[in-house]
This record gives structure tokens, sequence and C-alpha cells, in this order.
């Protein structure tokens, strides 16, 4: 790609919580491809809604068997930005989203917590200060 991936600041932290929740990386033969898995349909329906306003190309597959819904974005500058951030349940929260202002943190918050799929008090821990911010399915001690 010779253009850079342009992304409003609230789009893209929105988009983070919700990938560092509930995404994931792969490489195929059809490229490097991000994706999103998601059950809960007022989810589904704002994530469309953001990746349309974000303007990037996806697709969306719906398995039939209980109706969760895949979101597919194939793009090499994504993947390369987000693999590194760990898999499945043990991803970090890039230093970029833990040094903004407030109202954008609270965005990412409301996307990782929105986006689960199942919440226990011993599943989710979202630890929050001045210099530390981690997200992890399990809680660490």
């Amino acid at each position: 790609y010779s253009i850079d991936l342009v992304i409003p600041m609230d789009i893209w932290v929105k988009f983070m919580g919700i990938y560092l929740s509930e995404g994931s990386c792969t490489h195929t033969g059809r490229g490097h491809v991000v994706t999103i898995h998601q059950k809960k349909e007022d989810i589904c329906e704002a994530i469309e809604i953001m990746l349309d306003t974000w303007g990037i190309d996806y697709t969306k597959r719906i398995r039939k068997s209980d109706n969760k819904k895949t979101y597919n974005i194939t793009d090499m500058r994504l993947f390369y930005y987000l693999e590194p951030l760990g898999i499945c349940y043990n991803k970090y929260v890039p230093l970029e989203i833990k040094s903004l202002n407030s109202n954008y943190l609270k965005i990412f918050l409301f996307g990782i917590c929105n986006a689960k799929q199942k919440t226990t008090t011993n599943q989710l821990i979202v630890v929050l200060n001045t210099n530390y911010l981690f997200y992890s399915k399990t809680i660490y001690y």
C-alpha cells in the first residue's frame, strides 16, 4: 500500500476496544485478514455503522447455527499494526491508546466492555491509572 490508512480517532479507539475484546489476525492465502466476531445484534449494528463510517472495505459472514457474525477486513497495514498486540486472551493496549485523553479512553473502554460475548468477574479486568492500562480476559494477581 502506498497510501496511509486514515482513521478518525473516535472510530479508531472504538475499533481498538472491539478488536482487543473480540478480534484476531490471520495470514492466509487470501491475504492479511483482521477479523471481529460478534453475536450481540446491537453490537453488530454498531460495528457495521463504525466500519461504514470509517469507509474501510469489509465482508460479513453469518454462521447459520447461532447467527454469529464475522467481520473480515483484508488490509496489510492494519494487520501489521494489530498482530503484534497479542493473541486470543492475552492482548495488550498500545501506548498510543493509553496516552489519549479521558474522552477517548471512555470510548475505548465502552468498545471493550460492550463487545464481550460473556463477562464474569473472573474473566474481565481492565486496570486504569496514569501509567498502566492492560486488558485481559483472565485476572493476574
